[in-house]
């Protein structure tokens, strides 16, 4: 990267850089790696996602941070309106659970191998917080 170009980055923006590993493995140099958003909703009932995103890290795995929130009762399953970038997507299906009050037992969150992000959520209330930073490999 060039002294020019570096300069038009933000000191975040080279942080998180640095943090993540570089460059983004789909856009390639000068294109510094950063969240990339799940984006929507689960389509749930009741529940809202604050925030979901994803990076890939200098070791090669995947971060994927989650936060959903609920505005009321619901349980089910839904699924991320984006899907991860094909560089991002795991070689076999991935499950984790994210953290939050068990009521009927622990939210999960699944990774297929086509990049598609669904989480499986317990029984939940009103107020109720479910999330969690995943660390995913590839292989």
């Amino acid at each position: 990267m060039s002294e020019a170009s570096e300069k038009s980055y933000s000191v975040e923006q080279r942080l998180n850089a640095w943090i993540a590993g570089g460059y983004d493995p789909v856009a390639g140099p000068p294109t510094i790696e950063d969240w990339h958003t799940l984006a929507g909703g689960l389509g749930l009932a009741n529940l809202t996602s604050t925030h979901g995103r994803y990076r890939m890290l200098t070791n090669g795995t995947v971060e994927i941070d989650i936060l959903l929130t609920a505005t009321g009762a619901g349980s089910g399953t839904g699924t991320f309106a984006n899907s991860l970038a094909a560089p991002y997507q795991p070689a076999l299906q991935r499950s984790y659970s994210l953290q939050g009050p068990i009521a009927a037992g622990p939210a999960r969150v699944t990774v297929v191998t086509s990049g598609a992000i669904s989480v499986s959520m317990p029984t939940y209330a009103s107020g109720n917080i479910f999330g969690g930073t995943i660390i995913m490999i590839l292989d």
